[in-house]
């Protein structure tokens, strides 16, 4: 899908992952995925 929106003319293409999943991570890098960012998401309950 990635290279399917690169291909349509996507100026980017993001992909959030789980950080403690090396093996995941590992084939992003290797399909040419690059870190950016980190990011914690907060939710309120109640």
């Amino acid at each position: 899908m990635s290279g399917a929106a690169r291909d349509a003319g996507a100026g980017e293409v993001l992909l959030f992952t789980d950080l403690a999943n090396p093996t995941s991570n590992g084939v992003y890098r290797r399909i040419g995925y690059r870190a950016v960012a980190d990011r914690v998401e907060i939710a309120a309950v109640g």
